[in-house]
């Protein structure tokens, strides 16, 4: 009897909750929605590839694209910025041979360095990059570049 009285319980529980309005959706992410006169939040700018912080307060973006390197250069904001050295050094470990395979990427877009040779997959790897500045350009005080050491998995 308790059984029947139990389950006769849970099925008038389960009628009574399906018969409730369900609550109103909300819209957006939950945030009020801006004055007429206010400008839409921009979203956050996006740095392609594989994010690296620079001490000077700038970030590189690297990344395979079309099987050869693509080394972007950012400001403080991670806004595209032209790059502040000559060239770059990359090194790594070769999946597919033994030994290290190096290349270097000279200017080719305005805010890149890019290389004209194909990478061979697979993409992951521990990738040293050197930034190496221009010796005329360079004075006493300066450093000759900087050096990163990373796990690239693109």
């Amino acid at each position: 009897m308790k059984l029947i009285l139990g389950l006769l319980t849970s099925i008038f529980v389960a009628a009574a909750l399906v018969a409730q309005p369900a609550p109103p959706a909300k819209s957006g992410s939950g945030k009020a929605a801006p004055a007429k006169g206010a400008k839409a939040e921009e979203p956050a700018p996006k740095i392609e590839g594989m994010e690296i912080p620079r001490p000077g307060g700038g970030f590189l973006g690297v990344q395979i694209l079309n099987g050869a390197f693509k080394l972007n250069f950012y400001d403080a904001e991670k806004k595209p910025a032209p790059p502040d050295v000559a060239r770059a050094v990359m090194r790594w470990d070769a999946k597919y041979k033994v030994g290290q395979e190096r290349i270097v990427l000279n200017p080719g877009e305005t805010n890149a360095l890019s290389n004209p040779r194909t990478i061979r997959p697979p993409y992951i790897f521990k990738l040293f990059i050197v930034l190496l500045k221009d010796a005329a350009a360079e004075s006493a005080e300066a450093p000759a570049g900087e050096s990163y050491a990373v796990d690239f998995r693109q």
